[in-house]
């Protein structure tokens, strides 16, 4: 998909789902950090996300007809 087009993933279905992504250029350090940022106790709060977000460069969408 282009460079700042809106984009999730979801499943609805009772299986398991895998989904492979492909980054170019690489965005290893900020998967590396959200996986840190998951690996504690307690899901991390969003505005802990919008912050890791937001220093790779990225910005959530409007959440618009999904949940929240």
């Amino acid at each position: 998909m282009p460079r700042g087009a809106g984009h999730t993933f979801g499943n609805q279905g009772d299986e398991a789902a895998r989904l492979l992504v492909l980054h170019a250029p690489a965005a290893d350090s900020y998967f590396r950090e959200l996986h840190e940022l998951w690996s504690s106790a307690e899901p991390p709060s969003r505005e802990a996300e919008r912050e890791l977000m937001s220093r790779h460069g990225m910005e959530p969408a409007l959440n618009v007809g999904g949940p929240a």
